[in-house]
């Protein structure tokens, strides 16, 4: 756990010494994300390069943590803060989202404790993945396993596994608390990232879902990525005051790709979004800020796990009579209405438009053509999708909601945070 509370400390304080301006509990949350990106990929290398070990590990943290306190100390400007009065409505919807929060993590404990090893993606490929880089890594990326998908990024794996090898324990306790620890972020992104009646709206409006919750207490990657889908359109809208945060924001959406694949899907676009919405310049910010992470995952991609996976294997002919099917689209989309309507708390957000106001911006529409384009990628993909469509559908679509619910929610709820 030591490792994990050193990430966290090297994110937060690397962001904060870039902002060093008083308050902020969204860059916080970025930076707390962020700290857990940049833990995976040293570790990762320190394994591919042979040198990891306790002593190794232990030292590069303690260089970041030196060097990012530094920076914070040299930057940090101290300045006296008032307090925000906060309504009645502000208030109420405070007390709800603190009592929906313990119950969550009651909830959380509850099936964590019931279920420790996670449920069938977390123990079946992230966590033995996690097992594998704390021995032979080579066998976390290794063609024998393709039931584990070898070339699938590595993040929650290697923060994994680095917690493991710092505390020469392979306990359960570990990837129970990178879940919980993503669920937090996502929550505290969310209920920061706007003006707090709103905020607090969006905040409580996911935690009513009870398939978010389940994820996370099944230790799936969905939740760490739906928090780095959020950080960067967050960190992407905000940016309209202070370019900077642009930056940021293509950090985020790059560690979103050493997530999981649905993450290099979500970078093109929310780059090409960053474009067409906020400008060149804007956008080369972005690229910037995601061009290491994302060359880094283009390395591990073609070097170091080259694909497996059967998509790649099709034949021409194979893929072309799929797109020529009008039967599968039919069955995509009824499977899309149906996953929607599982959905019914988000027939709330009309009526909370109507009390708190709408008044969509430029962001906001962003923010909604983002999830558009979205699903229409996971359209087209199993379309061609080379398993059996019936059991992909069932097995994957209502997680690809899942992971895109808190970005969606921040860009309905932005709309109504310019009227508050």
């Amino acid at each position: 756990m030591i490792s994990i509370l050193a990430a966290l400390i090297i994110g937060i304080l690397l962001v904060r010494s870039i902002f060093p301006e008083p308050g902020g509990l969204l860059l916080i949350a970025c930076g707390a994300a962020i700290g857990l990106g940049i833990d995976s990929i040293l570790f990762f290398l320190f394994t591919a390069a042979g040198v990891a070990n306790i002593a190794t590990l232990a030292a590069a943290q303690l260089i970041l943590i030196a060097a990012s306190l530094w920076f914070y100390r040299r930057r940090l400007r101290p300045k006296r803060q008032t307090a925000e009065s906060l309504s009645t409505p502000t208030r109420i919807a405070a007390i709800v989202l603190a009592v929906e929060s313990v119950l969550m993590l009651a909830s959380f404990v509850n099936v964590s404790r019931i279920n420790p090893h996670g449920e069938w993606d977390a123990w079946s490929i992230w966590n033995v993945r996690a097992r594998y880089l704390t021995g032979d890594w080579h066998c976390a990326v290794s063609k024998d396993i393709i039931l584990q998908h070898p070339d699938y990024p590595l993040l929650t794996s290697s923060v994994i596994a680095h917690a493991w090898e710092t505390s020469r324990s392979l306990t359960t306790a570990v990837p129970i608390a990178v879940a919980l620890l993503f669920l937090a972020i996502t929550v505290l992104a969310l209920a920061s990232a706007l003006r707090p009646l709103p905020a607090f709206c969006a905040a409580a409006m996911l935690l009513a879902i009870p398939g978010w919750t389940r994820l996370a207490a099944a230790q799936y990657a969905d939740v760490p990525l739906g928090a780095y889908f959020l950080c960067s359109v967050a960190l992407l809208c905000a940016s309209r005051n202070d370019h900077r945060l642009a930056v940021l924001a293509g950090v985020a959406v790059s560690f979103s790709a050493w997530t999981k694949d649905e993450g290099l899907l979500f970078s093109a676009i929310l780059l090409s979004i960053a474009l067409l919405f906020f400008g060149r310049k804007r956008a080369l910010l972005m690229l910037a800020g995601a061009a290491p992470v994302l060359l880094f995952i283009v390395w591990f991609k073609l070097r170091i796990a080259p694909g497996v996976d059967p998509m790649w294997r099709q034949t021409a002919a194979a893929i072309s009579t799929k797109v020529l099917d009008p039967a599968r689209y039919a069955r995509i989309a009824a499977q899309y209405v149906r996953d929607a309507a599982a959905l019914p708390q988000l027939l709330l957000l009309p009526l909370f438009s109507v009390a708190l106001g709408f008044r969509p911006t430029r962001e906001t529409a962003a923010g909604f053509a983002i999830p558009v384009l979205m699903f229409a990628g996971y359209f087209l993909y199993y379309v061609v999708t080379p398993y059996p469509l019936e059991d992909q559908l069932g097995a994957s679509l209502d997680r690809l909601f899942i992971q895109l619910l808190p970005a969606f929610l921040f860009a309905w709820f932005h709309a109504s945070s310019w009227v508050s």
